[in-house]
């Protein structure tokens, strides 16, 4: 997607001032948070989209890889996808699909409940885990697009955390500011630009570390990765201009 400014303004333009949260959190996947993790990290291996929503993430990555792949699943499909997206519990899965497992994860609901503590993220990072251990050499690694807060949480980093006894191996975290898109917001409403830090939490093995750390880096610009035509291809709402 372009810079916003240099985007025309519909004459029907409507600025959002609230936007109520998705069901499940399904918030839309920026396609360029896709393009930034490729030049970082080499899933040529081929990778599953597992918590696919409309196939944004899936679709940029067949782009490089080719659509043999990956792989995209998620619970519930939306009526329109960009991608072949499967329906699948990912929860339910038993045996690793691709070598990476690659998502932009529900953070607190999942299947209508809401659960605290993000705990909708933390199922499905320690699910993806456990296959990726369980495959042994056949794994390549892990990486969630998630509010790097989520690395920072006192419970999750304490003996028997998610963080403490699997740490990432690398936060990648962008520069600037993402937005996230929430499901449903129409092409013409102009949304506040995001606020909050994002970035991969990438897991490489080996996946069981207890008490080891992450390598932080600021290496990521969304901005860089924006291409022309995005915001068509994916019918993406407008953004404010900063």
């Amino acid at each position: 997607m372009p810079d916003d400014t240099a985007l025309p303004v519909p004459a029907d333009d409507v600025v959002a001032t609230s936007i109520p949260r998705p069901v499940d959190d399904h918030y839309r996947s920026p396609p360029e948070c896709m393009r930034a993790l490729m030049s970082v990290v080499d899933l040529s291996a081929g990778l599953h989209e597992c918590c696919a929503g409309d196939g944004i993430l899936a679709a940029v990555a067949a782009d490089q890889l080719g659509a043999g792949a990956v792989t995209a699943s998620t619970i519930l499909p939306p009526a329109e996808t960009y991608f072949a997206v499967e329906q699948q519990d990912f929860l339910q899965l038993g045996e690793l699909r691709q070598p990476w497992i690659v998502t932009n994860p529900p953070y607190s609901k999942m299947g209508g409940k809401t659960l605290r503590n993000a705990g909708a993220a933390v199922a499905i990072i320690t699910h993806a885990l456990q296959l990726l251990e369980d495959a042994g050499d056949a794994a390549k690694g892990l990486c969630c697009l998630m509010d790097v807060r989520f690395a920072l949480s006192e419970a999750r980093n304490k003996p028997g955390g998610l963080l403490y006894e699997r740490p990432a191996t690398f936060i990648h975290s962008f520069q600037d500011r993402v937005t996230m898109y929430p499901a449903g917001t129409p092409m013409n409403v102009r949304l506040r630009n995001g606020t909050n830090s994002y970035g991969w939490l990438v897991w490489l093995p080996p996946f069981r570390r207890p008490g080891g750390h992450s390598l932080f880096t600021s290496m990521l610009n969304s901005r860089v990765h924006r291409q022309d035509g995005d915001r068509e291809r994916f019918r993406l709402p407008l953004l404010r201009s900063r």
